[in-house]
């Protein structure tokens, strides 16, 4: 439908705020309404599939799409790549994991009056949860 693709259209002019035709990481906060932090550039690269700082229509389509229809697979994939300190890179559930280390960082942030040693307890609590075959 044109009219569909004309409003699509129009909406990703009021986003690109520099017409480049791609959303740099700024643009990409400033649509989301999000802080300038670790967890916004995360969703950042979510969507900026090449790497090159800029998400083109073409990748922010493709990604929503995916993101918008529930998909097991894919949420577990943004959980991972959100969390993970390595998760901008290539997700192979095979191999891919996340370590006591990214928990710690992912509650020292979510819980910033939390003491260090409570932190580390709650990491391991939840790294020993979802550490359900004990490989570590």
């Amino acid at each position: 439908d044109n009219t569909q693709r004309l409003l699509w259209l129009q909406k990703w002019n009021d986003m690109d705020k520099d017409g480049n035709n791609g959303l740099d990481a700024a643009e990409f906060r400033e649509f989301f309404k999000m802080s300038d932090n670790m967890w916004s550039q995360r969703s950042f690269e979510f969507f900026n599939s090449d790497f090159n700082g800029a998400i083109p229509l073409r990748d922010f389509l493709r990604v929503s799409y995916t993101m918008l229809v529930f998909d097991r697979p894919m949420a577990y994939e943004f959980a991972f790549r959100l969390i993970s300190r390595r998760g901008a890179g290539a997700f192979d559930p095979a191999f891919a994991c996340i370590d006591k280390q990214d928990i710690f960082e992912f509650l020292a942030t979510r819980y910033p009056r939390e003491s260090h040693s409570s932190l580390h307890k709650k990491a391991m609590q939840i790294f020993l949860h979802i550490d359900d075959d004990g490989s570590g």
